[in-house]
């Protein structure tokens, strides 16, 4: 194994001491020995330190970096910046590998034109209730793009939005200077993905669920978060902000605009469209300033029925109430389904 490219394996660690153990347990017994695992440890005020410290008296491989508290993309950004491998993996700390996880994405590299790989997850987790778009996300069909398409992005399982499920060549990481935007509390992954993805020569899906994630563990990096509605809004504009004016800085909106308001309005609508009125009036004007300032409107008219009345409704109070009703509707039937499976 050891003339087998080397693997860096990223590990962002904040407060994890519940599952870190068995998390580093399932890195450092890959069946591929040839790893270098990076452990950031983002300010922890558990005793995650020392378990990371334990486990490096018998595992030269770990490296162990301490920052204070910045956050899981800035955690993430430091271990790219440290990185030697030839490629490049994250893991949440309290997520695990399958044992032969990097053995099966060394083989599945031997090809130099890839720069990502995307793997499917299986999930830990107590709960029945595992919503539908997150059972997609983990679950990619085999497939390779010799070049990037937006089909690649748009329409494929697992495209988007972990970057737990992916493996990167560093170098191409390195060469487009590709790191999270740490300014984003939620979402960093989804951002990550979506600059990520254009500047690609390849990338492959494969099936294979090599990653285990523990669903709504209150440890992990994509932990539930308690949040008020607006809230959540306010920093999904923000994440919608920083890919646009990304893309048109790099001159992916050009070509892609249509596709990127229409994944926008799918993605923004529940969040504003079910807001008390002020909330919905102000946010839906700064979507709608985001998207105008970043060219991403220059194709409205070529929109499906269902997002034209979507984003009419960003400014339609009549077309607001429609909606509106409609989620709470919905909400009320998701939660009664719920009940009924209890």
């Amino acid at each position: 194994m050891k003339d087998y490219p080397k693997i860096t394996i990223i590990i962002p660690i904040y407060n994890a001491e519940l599952h870190l153990e068995e998390c580093l347990f399932s890195v450092t017994n890959q069946t591929y020995e040839n790893l270098e695992i990076i452990c950031i440890n983002d300010g922890s005020t558990d005793t995650s330190a020392k378990i990371i410290e334990n486990a490096m008296i018998g595992d030269r491989r770990i490296k162990l970096i301490n920052q204070d508290n910045r956050g899981v993309a800035s955690a993430r950004n430091v271990g790219i910046k440290e990185a030697r491998g030839k490629y490049i993996c994250f893991v949440d700390a309290d997520d695990l590998l399958s044992f032969n996880a990097c053995e099966i994405l060394s083989q599945e590299t031997l090809d130099e034109a890839v720069d990502i790989v995307v793997f499917g997850a299986q999930i830990i987790t107590n709960s029945t209730q595992i919503p539908q778009f997150f059972i997609d996300a983990i679950s990619p069909r085999k497939k390779k793009y010799s070049e990037f398409k937006k089909e690649a992005l748009f329409d494929e399982k697992g495209a988007c939005p972990f970057v737990w499920n992916s493996m990167y060549r560093r170098d191409f990481l390195y060469n487009y200077s590709l790191f999270f935007d740490e300014s984003i509390i939620l979402g960093e992954d989804h951002a990550f993905k979506f600059i990520s993805f254009p500047r690609a020569r390849g990338i492959l899906f494969i099936e294979k669920k090599i990653y285990y994630y523990r669903y709504l563990s209150r440890n992990s990096s994509m932990r539930k978060l308690t949040l008020h509605q607006n809230h959540l809004c306010a920093y999904h504009l923000k994440l919608i902000n920083s890919i646009a004016s990304t893309w048109k800085r790099r001159g992916d909106m050009h070509d892609m605009s249509l596709d990127f308001l229409s994944w926008c309005i799918d993605f923004m609508a529940y969040d504003i469209l079910s807001l008390p009125f002020k909330q919905y009036s102000s946010n839906s004007k700064n979507l709608i300033k985001i998207l105008n300032e970043n060219d991403a409107l220059q194709f409205k008219k070529n929109l499906k029925l269902k997002q034209k009345l979507k984003i009419t409704a960003f400014s339609n109070v009549f077309l607001w109430i429609v909606f509106s009703l409609y989620y709470k509707l919905k909400e009320f039937s998701d939660v009664k389904k719920i009940e009924n499976n209890l």
